[in-house]
């Protein structure tokens, strides 16, 4: 824990420039159970309620630590059907606040929430904490396997004890504006434009095209900071040992920064963050025509900044491949008071068919439990605002069996934090090579890390 939180103030640092994430019938067993081999999913939730009957009703209280009331008010309203003697207390924080009040509760010997929320891309932060409860252990006997392979490192700390069960599940892909295809690439079709950037050296080339015949009005994409996530989740190579407390980025920095410069080079980018105003406005303004793309990317940012353009956008496989964009769990915490109900909680929220279909179903997430969607091909569906593309059975089919989830460490916020500053430079200085950038980045990564790590 000391040395946690020696770095916590350089992550903290980087959490107000994460955006938010939205976001089988295997299961996890209920308290009573002792593995979790031949339960379903559809069992868990409705096995627990059935069994409080035989006896003593759940009550009693139950506190989750959370950025989003409104997602988290749809899981308690979900939860309270089936347990309406249980109050769900709602703590409000911040996404860049979490971390720092768990920080501060296991410190001073606080009150813990029961519950946490933690975005993947901070995961490795959270879980260096020594605060969560261990859920492959009884009663929980949670092993993890009900959930996608693919997020079988996000769900561990380092010593390998299930921490998180994943709230939802983020295979991702690009999107494009059909028409500004057609317009400059001659084509709008999906399979012809795929075949066009296979990677990012091809996606250079289309991305000088549509600059040189738009006369420099219009860019592939709105800035770095839109493939920024993107191809730090294509680099699949383990960024840290723990054994050898080695972090080894040369290799990693190396990676990033030679895509980045020669999307900036090849007058691929403009000079627009994510989730700006001036990004927003790009879904519709014609300036832009390619997009990242998660599962939802839809109601989160696309929708709402181009409603008027139904019908005008698909999604597509990435350059560089599969990738995973953001993406949440819910902890349970250790020094926590009500235990048995948070269990409860995730079992019916996360881990059953009927929590997923409430809840999910009404944030137009996916879920991560294996094999739902194969056993529920009616749970996507096709939509007219994408010229009729089935958007998540492509990427569920399309996407996510190419996918993998690094596992995460205590000091990606570190990593990402730097890889965000040096990629500002890139995009504002062009005669910043690949070279120049790596050792910037060495250089500034060496100011936020603890002593005892090495950097290669």
């Amino acid at each position: 824990m000391k040395k946690i939180l020696a770095i916590s103030v350089a992550f903290i640092m980087l959490l107000s420039l994460l955006a938010g994430c939205a976001g089988t019938n295997d299961a996890a067993t209920d308290t009573t159970e002792t593995n979790t081999e031949n339960t379903t999913e559809s069992d868990t939730g409705d096995a627990a309620a059935e069994d409080s009957a035989d006896g003593e009703e759940p009550s009693g209280k139950l506190s989750i630590l959370t950025w989003s009331e409104s997602e988290c008010q749809i899981y308690a309203e979900s939860f309270n059907k089936v347990y309406p003697d249980i109050e769900v207390e709602i703590i409000l924080a911040d996404n860049g606040d979490v971390y720092s009040k768990l920080v501060s509760l296991a410190s001073s010997g606080g009150e813990m929430p029961d519950l946490a929320y933690v975005e993947m891309n901070t995961r490795g932060q959270h879980l260096a904490l020594d605060v969560w409860e261990d859920l492959s252990q009884a009663p929980y006997n949670f092993d993890g396997s009900a959930l996608e392979d693919s997020l079988q490192a996000a769900i561990r700390d380092e010593n390998g004890r299930v921490c998180i069960v994943e709230q939802n599940y983020n295979p991702a892909g690009m999107l494009y504006r059909r028409s500004l295809a057609k317009e400059y690439l001659g084509t709008d079709d999906m399979d012809e434009i795929m075949a066009m950037i296979p990677d990012w050296d091809a996606f250079c080339e289309v991305g000088a095209q549509i600059y040189e015949q738009s006369g420099g009005t219009v860019r592939a994409l709105a800035g770095l900071d839109e493939i920024n996530w993107m191809i730090d989740s294509q680099y699949t190579d383990e960024i840290y040992d723990a054994e050898s407390h080695t972090l080894y980025l040369t290799k990693y920095f190396t990676y990033m920064f030679d895509i980045m410069t020669k999307l900036r080079d090849n007058n691929c980018v403009g000079k627009v963050n994510r989730w700006s105003t001036d990004w927003n406005a790009s879904y519709s303004n014609g300036t832009v025509v390619f997009w990242q793309y998660a599962p939802w990317s839809g109601t989160s940012a696309v929708k709402p900044n181009a409603e008027e353009l139904s019908g005008d956008f698909s999604v597509i496989r990435a350059p560089g491949g599969a990738y995973y964009l953001g993406g949440t769990g819910i902890g349970m915490l250790a020094g926590g008071e009500n235990k048995e109900n948070a269990w409860l909680f995730l079992q019916h929220c996360l881990l059953s068919d009927t929590g997923v279909e409430e809840a999910l179903g009404q944030m137009e997430m996916l879920t991560p439990m294996k094999d739902y969607y194969v056993n529920h091909p009616d749970a996507t569906s096709e939509d007219e605002f994408f010229a009729g593309q089935d958007v998540n059975r492509f990427l569920l089919e399309e996407v996510a069996p190419e996918m993998s989830v690094r596992a995460p460490s205590a000091y990606d916020g570190s990593i990402k934090t730097v890889t965000a500053t040096v990629m500002g430079l890139i995009q504002d200085d062009p005669n910043m090579t690949c070279e120049d950038a790596v050792a910037a980045a060495m250089d500034e990564i060496a100011l936020l890390l603890p002593t005892d790590v090495t950097v290669e």
